[in-house]
């Protein structure tokens, strides 16, 4: 049976929202068929999608990445565009819902482990994520104001990394509470 050039879109869309979410909780380990169960699709119909689970890992990753750097567009018009990136990023909600939330933070480590094509698109997005932050940077040197921002996003994800990771919601709370006064 052959679907409507729609159809196969909005079926590609269910495949990318299911693994999203399933990478993002349960890490890369998923399967396809778990994947595809998620979004309401046969096994088979993974292939007319994706050439192989690499395909789907990179397109995730870069779409996954692609949400956070339209977080840090929209912290670009507060007052305070830092702090509200900070507060957004390092909130209790974002750490108690990895599966919704940054990629980057829920993946990373498993990505690094990923084949270079895989993290190639991964890394564009990271790069411009940077580039971003920069931007909101009050420098007047690009160079100073990359780096800033590299320190900035490293410190967002190693907190949010480390909140998930304690036990003790009292430590983790001050985890995210000091990452976001850090600024």
């Amino acid at each position: 049976m052959r679907y409507s050039s729609e159809e196969t879109a909005e079926k590609h869309e269910r495949i990318l929202d299911a693994a999203g979410m399933l990478f993002r909780s349960k890490g890369l380990s998923v399967n396809v068929r778990d994947i595809m169960a998620a979004a309401g699709l046969t096994h088979g119909a993974f292939y007319a999608h994706f050439d192989s689970k690499d395909a789907l890992i990179a397109e995730i990753a870069e779409r996954c990445v692609g949400e956070t750097a339209a977080l840090v567009a929209t912290a670009r018009d507060a007052p305070d565009p830092l702090a509200a990136l900070s507060n957004a990023y390092l909130s209790r909600e974002h750490r108690d819902h990895a599966e919704a939330g940054c990629a980057v933070a829920a993946l990373g480590a498993e990505l690094s482990r990923q084949t270079p094509e895989s993290r190639e698109g991964y890394t564009g997005k990271i790069d411009a994520i940077i580039d971003q932050i920069g931007a909101l940077v009050d420098a007047d040197n690009p160079k100073a104001a990359r780096k800033d921002a590299i320190r900035h996003y490293a410190l967002a994800v190693g907190a949010l990394i480390l909140a998930r990771t304690v036990s003790r919601p009292d430590l983790s709370d001050e985890i995210l509470d000091a990452a976001r006064s850090g600024e």
